[in-house]
């Protein structure tokens, strides 16, 4: 089926929406002044709302045959997003904690040879004392 004949509805009220809209400026000045937005940017979001709803019907009828299926396709890709994310973030949390115990580990090792030099270094010059 190609894209007009799906969207067809969608194309009308969308174009419905604009020219009312434009009839009320013009006439009542509505748009700017008692709504309080510039009337291209509300022609303009009437105009992509319109659009993104033709598209996402064209994509829910070609591609996976209804809304249901678009709309369990998107929550079940979703829930698989999120718990990758949690399940990554986790990951990288605890690879930061083993870094620092890792680096904290190496100080402790190279405080230990040192104390353990130094001692050794007291044994020998008070041993040479004593003779």
């Amino acid at each position: 089926m190609p894209f007009f004949q799906l969207n067809w509805i969608i194309v009308f009220i969308t174009l419905l929406f604009l020219f009312v809209f434009l009839f009320l400026e013009n006439k009542f000045r509505l748009v700017s002044e008692a709504i309080g937005i510039r009337p291209y940017k509300l022609y303009l979001l009437i105009f992509l709302m319109g659009s993104l709803s033709a598209f996402l019907n064209y994509v829910a009828i070609k591609v996976f045959g209804s809304w249901e299926l678009l709309v369990m396709f998107i929550v079940i890709a979703l829930v698989i997003i999120f718990a990758l994310g949690f399940i990554i973030q986790r990951k990288i949390k605890q690879h930061r904690k083993d870094k620092e115990l890792l680096k904290l580990r190496k100080e402790n090792e190279t405080l230990h040879e040192k104390d353990a030099q130094a001692y050794e270094y007291d044994e020998e010059s008070t041993g040479s004392m004593q003779d």
